[in-house]
C-alpha cells in the first residue's frame, strides 16, 4: 500500500508539475515551451555548463516566428535560424561555435545589432562541470555621420553533482555600445545621442532532484535585467533611460512511466516590467506584465521506433498594468498557447517539426482548395556523431 501511494503521488506530480527531456529548440516549443525545466541540448543557452553533455553535436534550428526563442525572462530577439557544432577538445573539454541570423535589441535607437557569432568552451571534472559562452553582435552605417551599435556578452555556468542530484547555476553579463550621429553626407556630423551606460545581466539557477527512477523534480529561478541610458544632445544634462526587468520562479517534474513515453508539466509565476523615462518630461513608458500563475503541459509518445508524436500547451493567468497613462490602465485575463509536433528519425539524423494546427482542419491545398499557411512553423535537425 505504501508503495502504491508513492506511485500515485509521483504520477499526480507528473500530470501537474512535469519537466521535459527535450532534444531540440523545436521540441522545447512543441512540448509546452518549458525551457528551464528540461535536461536537453537547448539548455546550453541558459545553463552553459551543460555544453559538456554534448561533445559530438551538430544542430540546425529554423523557425518562421522566432518570438518563442528567448531563453530567460525579459529577452528580446529577432531571427529564425541557428546552425552550430560542438566538438571534443583535448582532455575533458569541448569547444563549440554557432552562427545565426538573430538580432539583439535593447530599447533605444539605434536598437538592433546583428548577431555575429557564439563561441562555447566547456570543462568536465570528476564532480562538477564548467561552461563559458562569448557572443558578439554589431551593425553600422556611415554617411557623413556614423550610426553603429554592438554588444559583447559573457555567460559562465557551473554544475555540481550532489549524490546523484544536479545543482546548476549560470550568470550572464552583456555590455551595450553605440554611436548615433546624423547621417548628413558631406555636412559635419552632429552627435545627437551619447551613450551613458548600457548593460544586460542575468541569473539562472535550478536543482535537478531524482525523486525516484521515474520522476525528477526541478525547482528553478530566472532573473534578467537590462538597462540603457543616454544624453539626448552632447553636453546636455537631459537624458533618456530604458530598463526591463523580469523574473520567473517555478517547479517542474519529469516522469517516464513507460519507455518512449513522457509526461511533462511545470507550474510557476513570472513577471516583466519595462520603463522608459526622460529627465525633461513625464515617464514615457511604465508597464508591468505578469503571469501568476502559469501552467505548462507536454507529452511525448513514441508510436514507432522512428516516429514520435508530441503535444504541448501553456495556460497563463495574465495581469497587465500601464502606469504611464492617467488614470493608469489595468487589464486582466488569461492566455493559451498550443502546439502539436513530431519527431522523425532517419538513421542517425533526427528531424523535429512544429505542425501548424490549421493543417489538421484544411489539409493540403491540393485536396481542400484552402490555404492553411506554412505546414511547419519550426524545424530542427540534430546529429550526434560518434
Amino acid at each position: 500500500m505504501k508503495r502504491l501511494c508513492v506511485l500515485i503521488l509521483a504520477l499526480a506530480l507528473a500530470v501537474f508539475m512535469t519537466a521535459p527531456a527535450f532534444a531540440t529548440w523545436t521540441r522545447v516549443v512543441t512540448m509546452g515551451n518549458q525551457v528551464v525545466y528540461g535536461q536537453d541540448d537547448y539548455n546550453i543557452w541558459g545553463f552553459t555548463s551543460t555544453v559538456n553533455n554534448y561533445p559530438r553535436h551538430l544542430i540546425i534550428d529554423h523557425s518562421v516566428d522566432a518570438d518563442e526563442l528567448a531563453f530567460g525572462v525579459g529577452e528580446d530577439v529577432d531571427g529564425g535560424t541557428r546552425v552550430g557544432m560542438i566538438v571534443p577538445f583535448m582532455k575533458n573539454m569541448v569547444l563549440g561555435a554557432f552562427i545565426s541570423d538573430f538580432d539583439y535589441e535593447y530599447g533605444l535607437e539605434p536598437d538592433e545589432a546583428d548577431q555575429k557569432i557564439d563561441l562555447f568552451w566547456g570543462y568536465r571534472a570528476s564532480n562538477f562541470d564548467l561552461g563559458v559562452r562569448i557572443d558578439y553582435a554589431g551593425r553600422g552605417v556611415e554617411f557623413g555621420g556614423k550610426q553603429d551599435q554592438s554588444s559583447l556578452g559573457l555567460n559562465a555556468g557551473v554544475g555540481f553533482n550532489l549524490s546523484g542530484n544536479m545543482l546548476e547555476a549560470n550568470v550572464m553579463y552583456k555590455t551595450i555600445s553605440w554611436t548615433n550621429e546624423t547621417l548628413s553626407g558631406p555636412v559635419a556630423p552632429t552627435v545627437i545621442n551619447e551613450k551613458d551606460s548600457g548593460s544586460d545581466i542575468g541569473l539562472n539557477a535550478r536543482y535537478l532532484i531524482a525523486y525516484n527512477s521515474m520522476v525528477t523534480l526541478v525547482p528553478a529561478f530566472q532573473y534578467r535585467t537590462q538597462k540603457v541610458s543616454e544624453v539626448v544632445t552632447a553636453g546636455s544634462s537631459t537624458g533618456i533611460e530604458a530598463s526591463t526587468t523580469g523574473w520567473d520562479l517555478g517547479i517542474g517534474c519529469n516522469t517516464v512511466p513507460l519507455q518512449g513515453t513522457e509526461f511533462l508539466t511545470s507550474i510557476g509565476v513570472r513577471s516583466v516590467t519595462s520603463e522608459v523615462t526622460d529627465t525633461a518630461v513625464a515617464p514615457i513608458l511604465d508597464e508591468s506584465d505578469s503571469h501568476m500563475p502559469y501552467i505548462a503541459l507536454g507529452t511525448e509518445i513514441q508510436v514507432k521506433n522512428w516516429l514520435q508524436f508530441r503535444f504541448g500547451a501553456e495556460k497563463t493567468w495574465d495581469s497587465f498594468t500601464d502606469n504611464a497613462t492617467t488614470p493608469e490602465t489595468k487589464f486582466s485575463g488569461a492566455g493559451f498557447d498550443y502546439h502539436v509536433g513530431a519527431g522523425i528519425m532517419v538513421g542517425d539524423l533526427q528531424f523535429d517539426v512544429d505542425i501548424n494546427p490549421s493543417w489538421f482542419n484544411a489539409g493540403p491545398y491540393l485536396l481542400s482548395g484552402s490555404s492553411a499557411g506554412d505546414m511547419f512553423g519550426m524545424i530542427s535537425i540534430k546529429y550526434d556523431y560518434r
